[in-house]
């Protein structure tokens, strides 16, 4: 069985500043064990840069995708279209330039240059949210870019880029996960939530910043909750363990 799980948001409360956010202990407690299991694989997928992942939620065992899908960790192989990140990366870095031309009219607001995008976080400036958007929208359209609009932030990929679920795909594939579960609250996590694979199944930690319809199974209404669903999934392996290798494991979920 594969546990996979967003950072911000799902692991660990939004908090003012990207840079202080901590996942819940309970949650990363229960990772832990989970990876420490024969019977279960974790892995950690988040639009954080990889090495930046790594240092917030240390898990030995643990697999780990940063970029939404586009950097993985080395024990994989190296992803499909991996030959066109460097120009991936330097389309990226001319667009950089450009907003950083422009951050001064968003006093503010935070841009994050990843290895695979490019993000402007604007909780505390929420005011700006419309002419960052705009801005974005402009840079996509004069170049090969999507635009991902997430928690009091907008992000910019290349049209090429990978997403999560493709991440998920791959490692459950390469993982030789019969089940997987995913968690994730926020609009690139949609990316899993909507592959319509039967044997992924999506929970979405729901959240008051976005009425959007979801795509996901079943839904969580805090990242405490997923802290709680780790914590079960671990007992129900656990409890079917004791009970022997043919015991078929039970869980339980709230539909949407």
């Amino acid at each position: 069985m594969l546990i996979a799980a967003d950072f911000d948001g799902t692991l660990a409360p939004i908090v003012p500043a990207a840079g202080e956010a901590q996942a819940l202990p309970r949650a990363a407690a229960a990772l832990n064990a989970l990876a420490e299991r024969r019977d279960a694989r974790v892995a950690v997928v988040s639009g954080r840069a990889l090495s930046d992942l790594r240092a917030r939620i240390p898990i030995p065992g643990c697999w780990y995708v940063g970029g939404h899908g586009n950097e993985i960790s080395p024990e994989l192989e190296p992803a499909p279209g991996h030959g066109r990140h460097g120009r991936m990366r330097a389309e990226l870095a001319q667009a950089a330039e450009r907003l950083r031309a422009r951050m001064p009219e968003w006093p503010g607001a935070k841009l994050e240059a990843k290895p695979y995008s490019l993000a402007v976080h604007f909780r505390k400036v929420p005011e700006f949210a419309e002419p960052i958007r705009q801005a974005f929208s402009g840079l996509a359209a004069e170049g090969d870019f999507r635009v991902l609009l997430g928690r009091k932030v907008v992000e910019l990929l290349p049209a090429s880029a990978l997403t999560k679920g493709h991440a998920v795909q791959r490692l459950r594939s390469r993982l030789g996960c019969d089940l997987a579960f995913y968690f994730g609250d926020d609009t690139t996590d949609e990316d899993v939530f909507a592959l319509g694979d039967a044997q992924i199944i999506g929970v979405k930690v729901t959240h008051a910043e976005s009425a959007l319809a979801s795509a996901a199974q079943c839904w969580v209404d805090a990242p405490a909750a997923v802290a709680d669903a780790l914590e079960t999934i671990l007992r129900l392996l656990q409890s079917r363990g004791e009970a022997g290798a043919n015991k078929k494991l039970q869980y339980f979920a709230i539909p949407p």
